[in-house]
């Protein structure tokens, strides 16, 4: 009997825009928790349902920012996070070594005067062996290791030279009348940026959310000694506004040689052209900007990832950019996010696996993170989506050739580990197997797969058919016993399943069995034609 081969099955990943019936087996128009990797489908990693006591403590915190703060040449992988300790009470804790309770000796924790009241949140990073913290309601903070990696002494201090507190170059806030705030702090070859900033900021000028700032270079390792933001003529600080488009500030990071700046409509670049002018703007393109701070990656070779707010786009810091989501996955995770939580909305660089997550809140969400992320493999240029157990920002540390991916949520910091999400499921709807008039007897598939997985296929003569809807709804147990099967490629009878269906269309789903997983390459299916409609 004939067999239609389906090679490369779901090989070129999810399409949510391209109606099904014209898609070819390569892609899948539905799916979650499935992903085409090394030229197999196959599941994806899993946070634990629990989280790491190692690195939280033994009971739940509500984590509001995290990264890694290893010095040069420790063996131990550090992890530094802010919490809330209390009600409006944010803490800083410092875990020395992952693998040790925090309980232990390791353990460092700090009250800072911070707010959870800033628009953009907190910014939270290493610059130059401190880390760098702003709430975008008090003036910036440097938190330093005045000791040894064994015997820590931290000390938490405003930035010193900044535009408001004390002028002789000590580390103290100016009072709230005068005070100078930045919405958002970045790096760029060796100096810090300042946006949107508000309050008195030279000669009570207020530059609101159209400002950027930069301040003087570091001069030593390990400390912001000698920066000053404050410009005078012997110095290489400055300021710029940036009024060509009406948007606001939200972000900006280095891109090669250039400081990208996201407004919320356009993108601007600058570059270190030295004195006089030191850094110089050239507005890049002003058709789209970013969805939301934070929503940008760098994935190397000189580009950027961004989600605008029309497309998701790449581009390498010139006056062109790419559009990869328009007629693949555009609709639907721009209509699934939920609007109320779109400052949820980040993204994460699996730098491991060549991905870059969107996650956000979708519709429904009643918990306080993002519970699904579209996820773009830019070596293979393929998409697949995910669920996310609620969490408020995900991070990617190294340490001797190790990567470690931890997400964090108002219960604790999560590992995400080697064992594999459950029942995730690729979907092949509509197909027509070379010809939609005539209808077909599918009598048998034969798997192609390293581990056992499930199928349903279900036959139709139409394209919208309520049986395949109504069966597809239901969880796999709870589906007709003609639809469904299990293949094992290590039992006797894994190779063959019979199967008794006709129609014009035939619709195929893939669900892992559990949480093994399935690494599938494909399925041939015996056919026999029927007649014509």
């Amino acid at each position: 009997m004939p067999t239609i081969p389906l090679q490369n099955l779901g090989i070129k990943g999810l399409n949510t825009d391209v109606p099904p019936q014209a898609l070819s087996p390569e892609n899948f128009s539905e799916g979650l928790n499935m992903r085409p990797s090394d030229g197999s489908l196959q599941g994806v990693y899993k946070f634990p349902d629990n989280f790491d006591t190692n690195v939280t403590g033994a009971t739940a915190r509500n984590v509001l920012a995290m990264t890694q703060w290893t010095p040069v040449g420790s063996d131990s992988f550090n992890l530094a996070y802010l919490y809330e300790s209390s009600p409006n009470v944010v803490s800083f804790q410092i875990s020395q070594d992952i693998l040790n309770p925090i309980s232990s000796s390791s353990n460092v924790n700090a009250v800072t005067n911070l707010s959870l009241s800033g628009r953009f949140g907190f910014d939270f990073f290493t610059f130059n062996g401190v880390i760098i913290v702003n709430d975008g309601i008090n003036q910036p903070i440097r938190i330093s290791n005045n000791g040894t990696e064994a015997a820590p002494v931290y000390q938490s201090l405003y930035l010193a030279n900044w535009y408001s507190g004390a002028l002789d170059g000590s580390s103290q806030e100016g009072i709230p009348a005068n005070r100078v705030t930045a919405q958002k702090i970045s790096a760029y070859n060796n100096r810090l940026i300042a946006l949107n900033l508000s309050g008195a900021y030279l000669s009570n000028e207020n530059l609101g959310s159209s400002s950027l700032a930069w301040s003087t270079p570091i001069t030593d390792i390990n400390t912001l000694e000698g920066i000053t933001w404050r410009y005078d003529a012997t110095n290489s600080a400055g300021d710029d506004i940036l009024t060509e488009t009406p948007g606001q500030l939200l972000d900006a990071a280095q891109l090669g040689p250039y400081l990208i700046v996201y407004k919320d409509d356009s993108v601007y670049r600058y570059q270190d052209s030295g004195d006089p002018l030191y850094l110089v703007s050239e507005l890049l393109f002003d058709d789209d900007g970013l969805y939301n701070p934070n929503c940008f990656e760098d994935i190397g070779n000189g580009r950027h990832f961004v989600l605008g707010n029309y497309g998701i786009y790449l581009h390498d810091g010139g006056p062109n950019k790419q559009d990869i989501s328009k007629g693949r996955i555009q609709k639907d995770i721009y209509d699934t996010v939920n609007p109320a939580h779109k400052k949820r909305t980040f993204t994460f660089l699996n730098s491991r696996d060549k991905e870059v997550w969107v996650c956000y809140s979708a519709v429904g969400n009643t918990n306080t993170g993002t519970n699904f992320a579209y996820v773009y493999n830019y070596k293979e240029d393929v998409w697949y989506k995910r669920t996310l157990p609620n969490l408020k920002g995900i991070i990617e540390g190294e340490l001797n050739g190790q990567i470690y991916i931890y997400g964090f949520n108002d219960q604790g910091v999560y590992l995400l580990g080697n064992d594999f999400e459950s029942n995730g499921y690729a979907r092949f709807l509509k197909q027509d197997l070379g010809n939609p008039h005539l209808t077909k007897d599918i009598t048998a598939v034969y798997p192609m797969s390293s581990n056992e997985f499930n199928t349903t296929a279900i036959t139709a003569n139409s394209l919208n058919s309520p049986t395949v809807n109504n069966e597809l709804a239901k969880s796999y147990a709870a589906r007709k016993d003609n639809y469904k099967r299990t293949f094992d490629p290590n039992s006797n009878s894994g190779y063959k399943k019979d199967y008794r269906l006709n129609g014009r269309y035939f619709n195929l789903e893939v669900s892992m069995n559990g949480a093994i997983n399935p690494k599938i390459t494909g399925l041939d299916l015996e056919v026999k034609p029927s007649g014509k409609r």
